[in-house]
């Protein structure tokens, strides 16, 4: 009768309520699904990132190994050449004092001799490779150019892993006043001839594609909903920009290179000019 009418009632809202909590389940799991998918992307971007790291590392252990090498190579030949220095001093000054102790200077003479053949071994033994021998010609610029190489990594690094710890972006440094912008503008202040090369627009552009790169990386990545496709693309960006400033910086010590060699070819042709002159004078003051 009528309570079975209302037993139906509630059959039926019971029955309502079992399809929808099923639907809902069906919901939940893709979902979950999605976030985990995600999630997998997310990871991969960061073991790729992971990987460009090592190879950068790698690359600036490399670097360090060189300027090591040469270093060491170069303090050896310093010490033999300043031992030949003294020797010949020496040999200078017994000359000079008594000329008739022909003993010693025979003496001096023979371990001039034997110091000239350890400095040839010290040369022998500093091996450098041919393809990178112009590169590291100036010392101090090998340094500068490895320093400025490492604090553009360390930059990178440091706001990348930040990103771990925040959801709300900030700014990183502008390209004028890191170091590298800083030593840039005092390059084209004290007006070098590798400032005047492509190779130099070059390294300037590619030095702001670095930073703008890694400020719009962190602006995606402190979105509520970031693109893995956008954080990937930008993730090629940055280390391919950092690959071309470190090209760029290492085509500079050839540039430097020949600017030191024009700057010695413009002397002697000054000096050549000065003489020819005096040459002049002084035959018309003959005649």
């Amino acid at each position: 009768g009528e309570a079975g009418k209302g037993f139906a009632v509630v059959a039926q809202e019971v029955r309502n309520l079992a399809s929808r909590s099923a639907e809902a389940a069906k919901e939940i799991k893709n979902i979950v699904e999605i976030a985990t998918s995600k999630a997998n992307e997310g990871k991969a971007i960061a073991n790729e990132m992971i990987n460009g790291y090592t190879i950068l590392n790698s690359k600036i252990n490399e670097t360090i190994n060189l300027i090591e090498d040469v270093s060491r190579g170069s303090k050896e030949e310093e010490k033999g050449i300043l031992q030949i220095n003294d020797t010949i001093n020496a040999l200078d000054k017994a000359t000079q004092s008594n000329a008739s102790s022909a003993i010693d200077i025979s003496r001096l003479a023979s371990e001039v001799s034997n110091l000239s053949k350890n400095l040839l071994k010290i040369a022998d033994r500093a091996k450098f490779n041919k393809i990178n021998q112009k590169e590291i010609e100036d010392i101090d610029l090998v340094f500068t150019v490895s320093k400025l190489k490492n604090d553009h990594i360390k930059f990178k690094l440091l706001n990348l892993s930040k990103i771990a710890t925040t959801k709300t972006a900030w700014s990183v440094t502008k390209p004028t006043e890191c170091d590298l912008g800083k030593w840039l503008i005092e390059q084209e202040r004290n007006a070098k001839h590798f400032t005047k090369t492509q190779n130099w627009k070059d390294l300037k552009t590619n030095h702001e594609i670095v930073h703008s790169s890694i400020q719009e990386y962190i602006n995606e990545e402190c979105k509520d909903s970031s693109n893995n496709e956008v954080l990937n693309s930008l993730a090629h960006k940055m280390d391919n920009a950092i690959f071309e400033v470190f090209k760029g910086l290492d085509q500079l010590k050839k540039d430097n290179l020949f600017e030191a060699k024009v700057e010695k070819n413009t002397l002697e042709i000054t000096q050549n000019t000065t003489n020819e002159k005096t040459s002049k004078n002084d035959e018309w003051e003959s005649f």
